[in-house]
Order: structure tokens, then sequence, then C-alpha cells
């Protein structure tokens, strides 16, 4: 009954108008619906374009600036790692079928060097099957056993022929879990030795922590099949990347991020991601860059 009343009343207010007004009025009001449309379609254009500016050049740049300032900092201990492999006082040693009158000398040798470096050195000669192990001062061994599934690393490391390879593992001496950085000790085309150094997890994951992108934006490092292997909040199983849709979005951007950043949108329940992924060759690892839109949507409103 009240908006029949309503109606009455704008039906006698519009008849009692003038011609000449109800054409001002009709024509402002399409003005303001004019002006409204144009608005919309501008912040809508607006919204594209930073979406777009982001998406090529800011976190691609960011993504790519953090690989090499990470690929920076890893490879010194890679460097390390195969300095030990190539060193030709130990090729020398496991030529010479490791006399028992020079281990003190290399004792001694391996020691300084981890108290230089830090984290563990280690060597596992491949005549012995020994795993020697240098941590804080103290040298500790383990026999390998190609029946033992956490042996794999020596002699799955050994079938590959590859010159290194990272790899993440628990410690069978402190059980700290560490990024182990295996080389081979080769001399006349044969493998003698598996031997590198590792670092702490959570030495990484401080590492990794560090380096953001925007105030929120996330990066960590993953395998080539996408899984996540070290990431400042790894605890958070609700977290993004924990999430089924994230490691397929991952996966879909690993044959571009080979050659480039690849960028890709996620939306996950009420929450969109960028999602940016590099390939670092020299870690055989993928990098992701990760940072939700509120951030984007808080940056274009400022």
């Amino acid at each position: 009954m009240e908006r029949a009343i309503h109606l009455v009343r704008l039906q006698s207010l519009w008849s009692g108008l003038g011609i000449r007004s109800r054409i001002l009025l009709g024509v402002a009001i399409l003005m303001i619906i004019a002006i409204s449309c144009i608005t919309l379609i501008l912040e809508q254009i607006s919204h594209d374009q930073a979406q777009q500016r982001v998406e090529r050049y800011e976190l691609p740049s960011s993504v790519e600036r953090i690989a090499n300032q990470l690929t920076a900092e890893l490879t010194q201990h890679l460097t390390e790692a195969e300095a030990l492999a190539g060193n030709s006082f130990v090729i020398d040693w496991l030529s010479q079928e490791m006399p028992a009158e020079q281990w003190p000398v290399m004792e001694r040798y391996f020691l300084a060097l981890q108290q230089r470096i830090g984290g563990n050195v280690f060597i596992a000669p491949r005549q012995s099957a020994t795993l020697l192990n240098f941590s804080n001062g103290t040298t500790a061994q383990k026999r390998l056993s190609a029946s033992d599934p956490k042996d794999e690393w020596f002699y799955g490391f050994l079938k590959r022929g590859k010159p290194y390879e990272l790899n993440l593992d628990i410690s069978d001496f402190d059980k700290r879990a560490s990024l182990y950085i295996n080389t081979a000790v080769t001399a006349e085309g044969k493998t003698l030795a598996v031997a590198g150094t590792s670092i702490d997890m959570s030495a990484l994951r401080k590492l990794i922590s560090s380096y953001r992108i925007g105030k929120s934006g996330q990066v960590y490092l993953a395998d080539m099949e996408g899984h996540i292997e070290i990431h400042p909040e790894q605890e958070l199983k609700e977290a993004a990347h924990h999430q089924s849709a994230f490691l397929d979005t991952v996966r879909t951007l690993i044959p571009a991020a080979r050659e480039q950043v690849a960028v890709q949108a996620l939306t996950l329940g009420k929450e969109t991601y960028l999602i940016a992924v590099r390939y670092i060759p020299a870690l055989n690892r993928l990098l992701i860059g990760e940072i939700n839109d509120a951030e984007l949507e808080e940056g274009r409103s400022e």
C-alpha cells in the first residue's frame, strides 16, 4: 500500500513538471548514469592494468632478484663442497686406498674445514662404504648398506652419476634436518667417494624468511616436482602452499619457469594469490613467490 502511495505521488510530481523541466531532469539522470558507468569502467581498467603491471613486471623482477641472491648465498656452500671433492690431498688418500698412517692428518684437515664453514663435513669412500662425519670438533662414522633405505642417498647418487646433488635429510648423528650437498670425488673417470657439506635447516629457513615480496609476500624452495622443501611457515597446515590446487598451479608453471619467471593467479576459497615460479639451475630447485591479492588491492588504493 505504501509503495502504491509513493508511486502516485511520484506520478503527480512528474505530471506537475513542465516539458522543459522533464527534459532537463531526464538529461541529468542520464548523465549520472553515464558518469557512474564510466567510473566503474575506469576503475576496472585501472584494476586490470595494476594487476598486469604486477604480474608482468613487479612480481617477476622481485622473484628474479631473490633467485639471484639466494643462488649466490647457497653457491658459496656448493663451491666449498666442490673444492673438497676436488682436493688433490683427498683424492690421493683415496687413490692409495686410505692408508691408516695418513688418517690423523686427514682427520685434522676435515675437522679444520668443518670449523671454518660450519654445518657438517662428510666423506663416504666407495671402497669402505663407510660414512665419516665431522661436526663440532668430533668425528663419527657409520657403515653404509645398500639394503638400508636411509643409505639410498649414497648408492642412488653413485648410480645416477651426477657431479653433485642437493639432498634434504636428517642426520644419523645429530638428528637435525639439513640440506646436504653431495659431490662426487673422482679420479681417472672413476668415482672414489661421495663428499660434501651440509646447511642446517633452521639456518636455511631463517635465510628464506629474510626474503620478502612486498609487505607479506613470501618465497620458498621446492623440488622439481613442486613439493615445498623450505618455507618460513612450513608448520602451518592451513597455509596456501599446503593445498593441492597450489601444487597443481606450480607444476603447470614449471616448464615456463625454466626460461623466465612464470606467474599465474590462484583462488583458494575467498583468497586470491599470485604465484610466481623460477627455476634455479645451480640448485636444481624451484623458487616460488607468493603474494596475497589483498595486499595488491591495498597497494592499488594508495
